[in-house]
């Protein structure tokens, strides 16, 4: 994968309506800019970089053809190798796109969708492991010079430049068959999305301390590693809660900070959780309702599961009687509050209602990554 650094530009264009046959010259045609800023553009792709690109689209484009548009819209993405060439190119396509707005006598307003996606740097290190179990797998490994690169950009960019990153992809499709297409994404539906090397990539080097400390070298050179990512390297690896790492940060993010509860809050919270102490913990004893309505409101909250628990949802339990058995609640008062949950936190608590529920705080973004198997295996933007 060839990645470029990428910013997204939303262009609205204003000009004047008027009657296109019976007083066009008292018009002034926002369609117009916008087609002669999309002309400009393609005759600047003469002589841009070859790694460059510049492409758009008008999301509006006037209503009813015997009215001059008043209003018109563009889009564009432009990429570049780097960040550094990507401001140098912006410059040139906001020229290209004013030439046209002042031709057509209009006025243009330019913003700048944020963040910028930076071009990927990719761990040679992780690469390297990455390559060795997909072979193992039994997946060969072709040379881009021979078969072709893809180009792109994503948001994986950014994370790359402070902490160790790869982006692999996994060929789904015949050759020839463009991603972002209906037959690819045909494809993509098949079995023929291997994703057992990744895995096996992310479960191998997340239990080697050693490798993990090794390739965070190779961002030795930026001005800061991430903070999440020494955070999971620390967790993994027992680094000193003091000290320094790669020779960049002076002090670590504590591994884990335990929560403090009432004796009171204790006893209640001993019946339904499994750890009160650690960041992992399963949840028992509860009906399927409120684990479902616990973990909705919990997306929801900058409080912890357990504290949310104790602030919110203890007070719909009855918590009299034998601590071992699962009648915590009525079934009139479970209805009851299966309607209030349905109502107040939408119809995403009802996928999780059934299964069982472990909670894992207080994780970083890259062991997020890990567990979060639906994010962990999205492709590219």
């Amino acid at each position: 994968l060839t990645t470029l650094a990428v910013h997204t530009l939303h262009v609205h264009y204003s000009g004047v309506a008027s009657h296109a046959a019976a007083a066009p010259h008292l018009g002034r045609n926002a369609l117009d800019a916008a087609v002669l800023g999309y002309v400009n553009v393609a005759a600047l792709r003469q002589h841009i970089r070859s790694d460059e690109r510049v492409h758009g689209v008008f999301p509006s484009a006037g209503e009813q053809p015997n009215i001059v548009p008043s209003t018109a819209s563009a889009h564009w993405y432009v990429r570049a190798s780097t960040t550094e060439r990507l401001e140098e190119l912006k410059e040139r396509v906001v020229n290209c796109l004013a030439a046209g707005a002042l031709a057509a006598g209009c006025v243009m307003d330019l913003n700048w969708v944020d963040p910028a996606y930076s071009e990927m740097s990719d761990n040679d290190q992780l690469l390297s492991r990455y390559q060795r179990n997909a072979e193992f797998l039994g997946r060969p490994f072709e040379d881009p010079e021979v078969v072709g690169y893809v180009t792109g950009s994503t948001d994986m960019g950014n994370l790359s430049q402070v902490m160790p990153t790869i982006h692999p992809l996994i060929a789904v499709a015949p050759p020839g068959v463009s991603i972002h297409t209906p037959e690819f994404a045909a494809y993509a539906r098949s079995e023929a999305g291997d994703r057992a090397e990744q895995s096996l990539t992310a479960g191998s080097t997340l239990c080697e301390p050693e490798f993990l400390s090794s390739a965070a070298t190779e961002v030795a050179d930026l001005a800061e590693i991430s903070p999440l990512f020494l955070l999971f390297a620390g967790r993994v690896a027992n680094v000193p809660a003091e000290g320094t790492y790669c020779g960049h940060v002076s002090s670590l993010v504590p591994t884990y900070v335990a929560e403090q509860f009432t004796e009171e809050e204790q006893v209640v919270l001993r019946r339904y959780f499994s750890s009160l102490d650690g960041p992992v913990f399963a949840l028992v004893n509860l009906p399927e309702v409120v684990k479902g309505a616990l973990f909705a409101r919990y997306s929801r909250s900058a409080k912890s599961l357990r504290r949310l628990f104790v602030d919110e949802f203890v007070g719909e339990l009855d918590t009299t009687g034998d601590e071992s058995v699962d009648a915590t609640i009525g079934l009139d008062r479970a209805e009851a509050l299966y309607d209030r949950i349905f109502f107040e936190y939408g119809d995403d608590s009802v996928a999780q209602l059934g299964g069982v529920h472990l909670a894992c705080e207080q994780a970083s973004n890259l062991l997020t990554k890990i567990l979060d198997s639906p994010r962990f295996w999205s492709g590219v933007g």
